[in-house]
């Protein structure tokens, strides 16, 4: 009796909690945009998954249209080395700046992601793990600036 008793009561408040998907419904107005890649620089791979990543939130029936500057930077840099002197900790760090022209104003939104990785010993693995690692972070950057576009929509 007491285990349907605790089954009834969970099922009950995780009805009612209120959770809703942040993009639950991805054709609402304020998550689809108009725009434009004007220019890219720096690191072009990033800029890359960055745009490929935005491109969902593509809506050409949109009224206006919104150009789009974005600038990546790429470092890789040691942090700890062991007794030989060989990096064992790397620091990946990727900032973007995207500038944002609409009804001509410009805004500028600038992302950072960073991330500490162990060295592996082979050097073709971790090649594809800073790759993966570089995708991952362009994708947490894409889904950040449209968080802020949802914001900039709003106003």
């Amino acid at each position: 009796m007491k285990k349907i008793f605790l089954l009834f009561l969970i099922l009950i408040f995780t009805n009612s909690c209120g959770y809703s998907p942040l993009y639950k419904n991805s054709n609402n107005k304020n998550t689809k945009f108009n725009y434009e890649v004007i220019d890219t620089a720096g690191d072009n791979e990033i800029n890359n998954y960055i745009i490929k990543n935005i491109s969902k939130y593509f809506d050409e029936n949109s009224k206006e249209k919104i150009k789009i500057h974005i600038k990546s930077e790429y470092n890789k840099s040691g942090i700890t080395n062991n007794k030989e002197g060989k990096t064992t900790v790397y620091e990946l760090n990727i900032n973007t700046e995207f500038v944002i022209i609409k009804n001509n104003k410009e805004n500028k939104i600038k992302l950072e992601e960073k991330i500490k990785i162990n060295r592996l010993n082979d050097t073709f693995e971790q090649k594809n793990y800073e790759i993966k690692i570089k995708k991952d972070l362009s994708q947490l950057i894409a889904n950040k600036f449209i968080q802020r576009m949802i914001l900039l929509n709003d106003n």
